[in-house]
């Protein structure tokens, strides 16, 4: 599930950010604008919280929830969905990677907000040609993130047809 505003939060998130509470790592429930989690048992299992600050992991141990992985948004280069997994790639080139169970589109939903976040952030980045940006976009195809139509958009988009 992917909860975009704060009056969609439902049950579980609610649920979910009580948990975060209870560990410390927000002070209250509004820090939290978005939350990508499963789509079953949203409070048990994996889930990613995104703050104006940091992107905040929660992981299942033995059937409870537990939040260590606190990342500042201005510590994150990259975000990316691979295989089921939420990828997040910080400053040193380390890669942290976190199973959800959601919709290929709750994760897409939820890195655009992560990348909408990081990218005013970072310092001059270095300029991307197009073919790397469609080659990337085709990639996010191929692992069923996007679909043909959104692909064909932002290629057209791209290449300025």
């Amino acid at each position: 599930m992917y909860y975009a505003n704060k009056a969609q939060f439902d049950k579980k998130a609610k649920k979910i950010l009580k948990i975060a509470l209870r560990y410390g790592v927000i002070k209250s429930e509004d820090e939290v604008n978005v939350i990508l989690c499963s789509n079953v048992f949203s409070d048990t299992n994996n889930c990613a919280l995104c703050t104006d600050n940091a992107v905040i992991l929660g992981r299942r141990k033995v059937g409870v929830l537990f939040f260590a992985d606190i990342y500042d948004l201005s510590t994150i280069t990259s975000i990316a969905y691979q295989k089921c997994d939420l990828s997040i790639v910080l400053g040193g080139g380390e890669t942290v990677k976190i199973g959800i169970a959601a919709d290929p589109a709750h994760y897409t939903d939820f890195i655009s907000y992560v990348l909408a976040k990081i990218k005013p952030q970072g310092v001059a980045s270095p300029s991307v040609s197009v073919a790397d940006e469609i080659r990337k976009f085709k990639e996010l195809l191929d692992l069923g993130a996007i679909t043909e139509d959104e692909y064909n958009a932002k290629k057209k988009d791209l290449l300025g047809l």
